[in-house]
């Protein structure tokens, strides 16, 4: 009878130890998922940062070439 409880004893040891392991490993993975949302929404957030930035200084380039386009467009009508 004392064998088998000894046996038992053990292997609740050995479960606790497993579930320490586990438990260790889950929260390594959960900080490894918030890094990388971290730096997902970092790298989106530069992105399109980014974007709007070179629009907004490219804008009135934008806007020269349009009304430029616009004007030859109307002297090739103004010819017919």
């Amino acid at each position: 009878m004392n064998e088998d409880y000894e046996a038992i004893l053990h292997r609740l040891d050995t479960i606790e130890e497993d579930i320490k392991q586990s438990n260790h490993m889950l929260h390594r993975i959960e900080r490894r998922a918030r890094w990388s949302l971290l730096f997902s929404s970092l790298k989106w957030f530069v992105i399109i940062g980014l974007s709007l930035g070179t629009f907004y200084y490219t804008k009135p380039y934008l806007e020269q070439l349009m009304e430029t386009y616009s004007q030859v467009s109307n002297f090739g009508s103004f010819l017919k």
